[in-house]
């Protein structure tokens, strides 16, 4: 699949912003299609994340290795999947105007030989901006970016 990146702008702080991206066990709540995720391991702002996708009526389990700049960015590379060949990406977080900012997700995504094509099209067409819309309305919500614990 070609690189694709798509473009938000979100009424939140950006270091809040970054809390909720690098949340990944509270994904499920609110990012469609997403299982599960679990954080394997954290070191300072560097994670590896088991995360549980449903694509078409298919789960795929894949492993990402994560590096985080808060308030700035968070980039991954794929460490281990069944399915994928690639996995690489990146939010960026640039402030914008006083209470606001400007999220970028760029996704460039290899399928194995036995995905069907109809799978990364779902992704990249209807999936992405879908994914975007829940992160904003998580980051606009009175209570979001609240760890437990």
């Amino acid at each position: 699949m070609p690189a694709v990146e798509k473009s938000i702008d979100v009424n939140c702080d950006p270091k809040r912003f970054y809390e909720i991206i690098t949340d990944f066990e509270r994904y499920h709540e609110f990012v469609p299609g997403l299982k599960k995720a679990k954080v394997l391991e954290k070191k300072g702002e560097v994670y590896r994340v088991e995360q549980h996708v449903e694509v078409l009526r298919k789960t795929v389990a894949f492993t990402l290795k994560l590096e985080g700049k808060p308030g700035k960015s968070l980039s991954w590379t794929l460490e281990k999947a069944d399915l994928l060949k690639a996995n690489d990406g990146a939010w960026t977080i640039e402030k914008k105007g006083k209470d606001g900012l400007t999220a970028t997700y760029k996704l460039d995504l290899e399928v194995g030989m036995l995905v069907p094509k109809a799978l990364v099209n779902t992704l990249a067409s209807a999936d992405l901006p879908r994914m975007l819309e829940a992160f904003k309305a998580r980051a606009e919500a009175p209570a979001a970016g609240k760890k437990k614990g």
